[in-house]
């Protein structure tokens, strides 16, 4: 016969637990390790019981039994005796630990139940008043970027917790920082001002304890990018024109969108030609350079003359290397340097073009004020090329561009934006379950070595995380998304 119909029991005032045990059997077909623990940072707390009454009154119940195993059910000892009337057992953890119970009902006629040997942990409780580890290191990945990693350790952590917040120069409140909760991870994002940034954190562990911590860091800001629509003189350009060709010879400088696959967007060097006031309206000359060994122009129009159908012919366009400037805006200036000048000065500074890699040379104009730089508009968006003569006060000149000469500035213009579709991503199964392959199509008919990179983020509103550098146009990438 049932001695005890149900026993309830829990740790006040964060522990809450059933008990179900039947006389002459175990605790309803429960196994040790099906009871899950109940986890407290106190190491005083009450276990309260209930029971059928009438139940007890029949058996004639004397008192009930708590034993306790804290070796997980290797040993036990008796712990702890109540009258049944009591309704509750008080208990003294001596130390932090795990605490196995089980309970014993003595009948009138001094027999225990259940009648067998092997006691079954009814209610495990972790004893935990240590809290866990949390450090944050904030650094400078580079000039307005900031990079953070945090590292957390508990024997019962809860990465649920874990929450992390940013404040940054320009700011007024805390913001979230969308991370995956786990242990230990690090993530970055942009704060082009730079300045102060300041994060905290804090993560609790199963029995409630807390911990909390800030760190903070001082960021140079990024270097600025000017507004291609912009004249040359911006706060992201000093006066003088980046990366000024000689007359003969231009500088090496590098495709700005040829840079590091892992810079951002906003860390791209500045193009070396950038573009003109919008107000500007040059006035190019007729003279095309034609193969006259008397060197005598042909009549004929201009066809990069501003506002006039450009002519259209068979071409190949100047190639594409490491020197070539790329520009969004018709509208430019190419910066120059004259060296060695002599006592007869600067006379006159002439400005040819190609459009098809230097078999076709055409005079685009003069500088009118013979200074840094020269503005200049195309008809159309495609690829230029550009070389520069220099005449002296008394007429000397090196001869123009003939046929066949490889032009030594090369522009690509191009003002319409890359088409991007973001077609699927498909989370991956089984082992590759924390996988997420990203397909998606772009098109551009100048596109830059690795025109493509991933962000993602867990609030539209929010700050987007990085999932790549800048990477080739493969059209798929598989992501680690962690755990």
């Amino acid at each position: 016969m049932k001695a005890i119909s149900r026993l309830m029991a829990w740790a006040l005032p964060t522990l809450a637990c059933m008990l179900c045990l039947g006389m002459g059997e175990t605790a309803v077909g429960q196994t040790p390790d099906a009871v899950q623990p109940v986890y407290t940072n106190k190491t005083r707390f009450r276990i309260p019981f209930r029971y059928d009454a009438a139940e007890m009154q029949r058996i004639g119940a004397k008192e009930i039994r708590l034993y306790l195993s804290s070796d997980r059910g290797q040993t036990w000892q008796l712990s702890r005796q109540a009258n049944p009337q009591a309704g509750k057992f008080d208990f003294q953890a001596p130390a932090s630990g795990e605490y196995w119970f089980a309970v014993r009902t003595l009948d009138g006629r001094n027999q225990l139940y259940p009648p067998t040997k092997v006691l079954t942990a009814g209610l495990k409780v972790v004893v935990d008043n240590t809290p866990p580890t949390l450090a944050i290191q904030l650094g400078q990945a580079q000039p307005g970027k900031v990079k953070m990693n945090w590292q957390s350790n508990d024997p019962n952590l809860d990465v649920s917790t874990l929450r992390l917040e940013y404040i940054q120069a320009g700011s007024e409140k805390w913001e979230m920082v969308s991370v995956i909760p786990q242990a230990n991870g690090q993530t970055a994002w942009s704060v082009p001002q730079g300045g102060f940034v300041a994060v905290r954190g804090q993560i609790f562990d199963l029995a409630g304890n807390v911990q909390q911590t800030q760190s903070q860091v001082r960021l140079q800001p990024a270097a600025a990018v000017p507004n291609l629509n912009d004249p040359i003189a911006t706060p992201g350009l000093n006066n003088s024109i980046v990366g000024q060709p000689s007359p003969s010879l231009p500088p090496v400088v590098p495709n700005p969108f040829q840079g590091n696959p892992g810079t951002l967007p906003g860390n791209m060097a500045p193009p070396a030609v950038v573009p003109a006031d919008p107000e500007f309206n040059p006035t190019p000359q007729d003279n095309l350079i034609s193969n006259s060994p008397e060197r005598t122009p042909d009549v004929m129009t201009n066809p990069y003359a501003p506002k006039q159908a450009p002519q259209v012919t068979e071409s190949r366009p100047p190639k594409i290397t490491k020197h070539t400037r790329v520009v969004n805006s018709r509208k430019f200036q190419i910066g120059y340097k004259v060296e060695d000048v002599g006592p007869s000065g600067v006379g006159d500074v002439e400005l040819f073009i190609t459009e098809d890699d230097g078999a076709n040379w055409y005079k685009y104009g003069n500088d009118a004020d013979r200074k840094s730089p020269f503005q200049v508009e195309t008809p159309r968006d495609g690829i230029f090329g550009f070389d520069l003569r220099v005449h002296s006060g008394a007429g000397l000149a090196a001869d123009p561009p003939k046929p066949g000469d490889k032009p030594s500035i090369v522009v690509v213009v191009d003002n319409t934006p890359p088409k991007v579709q973001l077609l699927s991503a498909d989370q991956g199964r089984g082992k590759d379950l924390n996988r997420v392959v990203i397909r998606w199509s772009v098109s551009d008919e100048f596109p830059s070595d690795s025109p493509v990179a991933l962000s993602y983020t867990n609030d539209p509103n929010g700050v987007w995380e990085p999932i790549s550098g800048w990477i080739n146009n493969d059209g798929e990438y598989t992501w680690n998304a962690g755990p």
